[in-house]
């Protein structure tokens, strides 16, 4: 089974999860689909176009419906048309797209890793991303004006407020030194930071039906919002800050969240779609 990848190599997570498919499953990686591949994986669907479309089976990651951007709901919906199998990582996309298929986003559990840490002077809360609109920059506005007694370390580009550019090697102590991760997006389709700062067993926030891992449990030092509603979110952080888990706990969460599980999901996933095509 020959499956090409095609994306672009923007440095960020996408770049990095494609990797973990080429070298545990063997697959290829460019930037054009690859007309002599038994399938081509348009990672994101956004890859896709009609022009682009070769004579073989196709699956798309479908990350994340952004309604209100014209452009990119038209690709959703083209894509969705002329994919052969639309692959999703949240739930809340799985009925509303048809012939797709549930693959498991991962984490790199041995590199984010868990450390006995001191006691923060002040708690100190981060936040990850590009600060686009829907990252919720409006929500981080609240939380600066909230009144909590805490650090807020805001990393990545476009935040309202003085953020710092983190190197993806030095992430994974740049969750350790957190007391809770925050995540503030109203659309999410790739749960990476929310993973890595749990398999870093460090306490999270984040908002419920935004395509981010609503499987995710409420507990101690896991706690769940109302998407774009900023008292809400400030209710959680302190309940969060508040909240003393048992050791080892939310990195337990991530047990089946990993490259692994990543990789075999999508191995199924075209084995699937082979299987349909020759039974046809």
């Amino acid at each position: 089974m020959r499956v090409h990848i095609t994306l672009w190599n923007d440095n960020h997570i996408l770049p990095r999860m494609a990797g973990w498919l080429e070298e545990h499953n063997g697959w290829t990686i460019g930037d054009k689909p690859d007309p002599s591949a038994d399938v081509n994986y348009y990672m994101p669907y956004l890859m896709w176009t009609e022009e682009a479309h070769p004579d073989t089976l196709t699956t798309g990651w479908f990350t994340h419906y952004e309604e209100g951007t014209k452009s990119k709901m038209q690709i959703w919906h083209d894509a969705a048309t002329f994919i052969d199998m639309p692959l999703v990582t949240s739930p809340i996309y799985y009925a509303s797209l048809e012939k797709s298929r549930l693959v498991t986003p991962g984490v790199e559990r041995d590199r984010y890793t868990p450390v006995k840490r001191k006691a923060n002077d002040k708690p100190r809360l981060g936040i990850a991303g590009i600060g686009q609109p829907r990252k919720g920059p409006y929500l981080i506005v609240d939380l600066y004006y909230s009144g909590i007694e805490a650090r807020v370390d805001l990393v990545g580009t476009n935040w309202p407020f003085p953020h710092v550019i983190v190197g993806n090697q030095n992430m994974p102590d740049w969750y350790r030194n957190l007391d809770v991760y925050v995540c503030t997006s109203s659309i999410e389709g790739i749960p990476a930071p929310v993973l890595e700062a749990l398999a870093t067993d460090v306490k999270v926030v984040i908002p419920d039906g935004v395509g981010i891992c609503d499987q995710l449990p409420e507990m101690e030092g896991l706690r769940h919002y109302r998407k774009n509603d900023g008292p809400d979110m400030i209710r959680a952080i302190k309940q969060a800050l508040d909240d003393k888990p048992s050791e080892g706990s939310l990195r337990d969460v991530t047990t089946d969240y990993t490259v692994d599980d990543w990789c075999y999901s999508h191995r199924r996933a075209m084995e699937a779609l082979l299987d349909a095509d020759l039974s046809v």
